[in-house]
This record gives C-alpha cells, sequence and structure tokens, in this order.
C-alpha cells in the first residue's frame, strides 16, 4: 500500500480517487490470486483496519 498521508494528519472523508488516502497495486499473473488479495483487502477495509482515526469534535459535528 503506498499511503498518501502522514501520521497525525487530518484525512478528510474520500470523495473520489483525489481525495484517498493511499492505493493498492495489485500485480500477480494468476487472476485467481489477485481476486484473494482483492477481498483480503475489502475485508481489511470494511473493519477500518488500515488507519487509525481520532474523531474530533469538528468532525463529530460535519457528520452528525
Amino acid at each position: 500500500m503506498q499511503s498518501l498521508c502522514d501520521v497525525g494528519e487530518s484525512v478528510e472523508v474520500t470523495v473520489d480517487i483525489s481525495t484517498a488516502p493511499g492505493v493498492f497495486y495489485l500485480v500477480h499473473p494468476c487472476s485467481e490470486q489477485l481476486e484473494t488479495d482483492y477481498q483480503t483487502i475489502r475485508v481489511i477495509e470494511a473493519a477500518n483496519g488500515f488507519f487509525i482515526l481520532e474523531r474530533t469534535l469538528e468532525t463529530e459535528k460535519a457528520y452528525s
């Protein structure tokens, strides 16, 4: 994974590719392995497992 943000940096809600905090490049000759890796990424993503985010008063107000 290529992280596009630094520790302690504010991260905005991703709305398009230019606001994404990171990027994965999956490369493998076997399409089954690519699918397995892709699904693994989705599982980790669903569990919010890529980043440790801190909620702030500002973000609470923005999303309530």
